[in-house]
């Protein structure tokens, strides 16, 4: 993007020179892997690599997480990763969902299931699911992540 949006939000383009609304921001993020009573995982250090692009309400969100111990979670509970940088949008511009495109350590105890989650609206948080061409989606559980699970993703929703 260098060139078509400057430090102060700008865009350049052929018609001049305009604001975007809600402007332009990128940084880091700080994840938790937890489950429906807010039981932490413990994070490796090595995979709790997040940044954030947002303009606009638009925010893209890169990552990869892992853990190290989910011990004093609630096993059968949906597994959520939160601190998200932003709330996510109400309505149906809430709406998103995406697929991981790299996981270890995952026991869905199936062979052909796909990981992948959704955001939940006007909330900071994002529910994990697993799908196959067969079952269809479900929820992906907290004893179906291994200690030392881990997953690579991008998230891109609209924000409140």
């Amino acid at each position: 993007m260098s060139g078509l949006i400057n430090s102060a939000g700008s865009k350049s383009g052929v018609i001049g020179s305009t604001e975007i609304p809600g402007g332009y921001e990128e940084g880091t993020w700080t994840p938790a892997l937890k489950d429906a009573s807010g039981n932490s995982a413990t994070l490796n250090s090595s995979y709790d690599l997040c940044r954030y692009v947002k303009i606009g309400k638009l925010v893209y969100l890169t990552g990869l997480v892992g853990s190290t111990s989910i011990s004093g979670m609630t096993t059968t509970d949906q597994l959520r990763l939160t601190g998200l940088p932003f709330t996510v949008a109400s309505g149906n511009e809430g709406y998103t969902a995406t697929c991981f495109g790299y996981g270890i350590g995952l026991a869905t105890g199936t062979a052909g299931y796909n990981a992948g989650g959704y955001v939940v609206k006007e909330d900071t948080y994002f529910l994990f699911t697993k799908w196959d061409n067969t079952g269809g989606t479900g929820s992906l559980t907290v004893e179906q992540w291994t200690a030392d699970g881990r997953v690579m993703f991008n998230i891109t929703y609209i924000s409140a």
